[in-house]
């Protein structure tokens, strides 16, 4: 299945906003279940679907969803997939696609990540081969 990026928006028919069930009943029982302790009192839950190669972050008082990481070869962006491309290719397409703002940093723990914070959307690589992709509201 292609996962078609929606920047602002989500994946496919997952827009950001749902809840844990309403993802659910969508992709079916999630292979993990998560719960983290934030500060101020906060907690962010976390569904997997490690075999889709999606994370999907809920958080606040509702519960929202707020953020997906996707790690998976059929994911679309701007009618390219997304992961058949080196960082030199998806730079290009982003900046075709008017996505000009880069910020670019190491990971500590030795990943590139290149964000381009107006589209809430950061690539994760390895060397020059794209790992994950993050995208948020």
């Amino acid at each position: 299945m292609d996962y078609i990026i929606k920047l602002h928006e989500g994946i496919n028919s997952i827009t950001f906003g749902m809840k844990p069930d309403e993802i659910e009943s969508i992709l079916g029982k999630a292979d993990e279940n998560e719960r983290i302790d934030n500060a101020e009192d906060t907690e962010t839950q976390i569904l997997r679907y490690n075999g889709q190669g999606l994370t999907f972050f809920f958080e606040g008082e509702e519960n929202l969803l707020n953020c997906i990481e996707i790690c998976n070869e059929d994911t679309i962006l701007f009618d390219e997939y997304a992961f058949d491309l080196d960082e030199k290719e998806l730079l290009t397409l982003l900046k075709c696609n008017h996505c000009t703002q880069i910020e670019e940093e190491k990971e500590d723990w030795g990943e590139k990540c290149i964000s381009f914070p107006k589209e809430n959307i950061d690539f994760y690589f390895e060397g020059n081969d794209l790992v994950s992709i993050s995208i948020g509201k």
